[in-house]
């Protein structure tokens, strides 16, 4: 993702290149804490960010 999509990195992730602790990634609408995980072509992930008060 992060090569397809570069404009993304500075937005999900923090300087040392871990996802930022505001953000939840889910596939198939279960959270996943591995961003190693293996997407099939069918798989779905989405992108949670929580919003301030």
């Amino acid at each position: 993702m992060r090569g397809t999509y570069p404009q993304l990195g500075s937005v999900l992730f923090d300087g040392s290149g871990n996802l930022q602790s505001v953000h939840r990634v889910l596939v198939n609408g279960d959270v996943v804490s591995d961003l190693n995980t293996p997407l099939s072509d069918t798989d779905e992930a989405d992108f949670l960010t929580a919003a301030g008060a």
